[in-house]
């Protein structure tokens, strides 16, 4: 496997996953994209969708397993309450010269500021995130849903997962 590439905070969108609308067929339709992507990479990954509190997919692939639980719902802590990428949170708390990690204002039990959640959003509102947890390399930075399907930011990332048979930011 090739070395995968060190993002920077700039390097991130912060904004995330931004869409007209997004429902609960919306996240399951993300949710199979995503578990497409994930099988064409070969990788061991779990993938969550929270959408207003609420998990409404989840898939866990190869070797993931009940481990997975906590870094799942502490990146999407992160991607929530700050409203970023939580890749985004700990190189903005790196290049800060504050590590994320050595913040005491902050229970790292309940937030985990690694690679692997972005934010959903509708109309500017995060009303949920995407989230996967897995193999060190898997990180969701490499490929970023769209409303119609993904799309790769470097040779060394996966493929990008097939296009969606339907665009929730068109179709409601």
């Amino acid at each position: 496997m090739t070395d995968l590439p060190v993002y920077t905070a700039a390097d991130i969108d912060p904004t995330g996953l931004a869409v007209e609308s997004f429902d609960n067929d919306d996240a399951v339709e993300l949710g199979l994209t995503a578990v497409e992507a994930i099988r064409m990479s070969g990788r061991s990954l779990a993938v969550r969708i929270v959408l207003r509190g609420d998990v409404v997919f989840q898939a866990k692939l190869r070797s993931t397993g009940p481990g997975n639980d906590p870094w799942l719902a502490g990146k999407a802590a992160v991607a929530e309450r700050f409203g970023e990428p939580s890749l985004r949170v700990r190189r903005t708390h790196e290049e800060a010269g504050t590590p994320f990690a050595e913040r005491a204002d902050v229970d790292h039990e309940v937030l985990k500021a690694h690679g692997g959640s972005v934010p959903i959003r509708v109309d500017g509102e995060v009303v949920g995130t995407i989230t996967m947890s897995g193999s060190r390399t898997s990180s969701i930075t490499r490929w970023s849903p769209t409303p119609c399907g993904a799309t790769s930011r470097d040779a060394a990332d996966p493929p990008a997962p097939p296009p969606a048979t339907r665009c929730p930011s068109t179709t409601k």
